[in-house]
């Protein structure tokens, strides 16, 4: 098995949104990869499965991200995870239909929004 993301980490950079690698599962977005990206948003987009993402391993080294302000998650993602030990900094995305999670940016590139919330 290949650490990719311990190898690209040093080569992307920092970032302001990420999308949550393989819909957050157990392994994804190490610390390696979220170190290098300090990102100050993510977005996990998760279908109706048995599989259960994002694994709590998953969002606990997300949370312990100091750069990560809110992490966005489609409405299908494992409601284990929904929780209120969360409440605030997990967010369920809206949309008409529950599932999108809608990034703008604003100004110029200056400022963006997930959801209408300002960043």
């Amino acid at each position: 098995k290949v650490d990719v993301e311990s190898q690209l980490a040093p080569l992307v950079g920092s970032v302001e949104v990420m999308s949550v690698n393989h819909h957050g599962s157990g392994g994804s977005s190490n610390r390696a990869w979220l170190d290098a990206l300090r990102p100050i948003v993510g977005a996990v987009s998760c279908g109706n499965t048995p599989l259960g993402h994002p694994k709590a391993a998953a969002v606990k080294r997300l949370r312990a991200t100091p750069s990560l302000k809110h992490v966005y998650v489609t409405q299908q993602c494992n409601s284990q995870v929904n929780s209120a030990q969360y409440a605030g900094w997990l967010t369920s995305a809206g949309g008409d239909d529950g599932a999108d999670i809608v990034l703008r940016s604003t100004d110029g590139g200056k400022t963006f929004s997930v959801n209408g919330d300002v960043y």
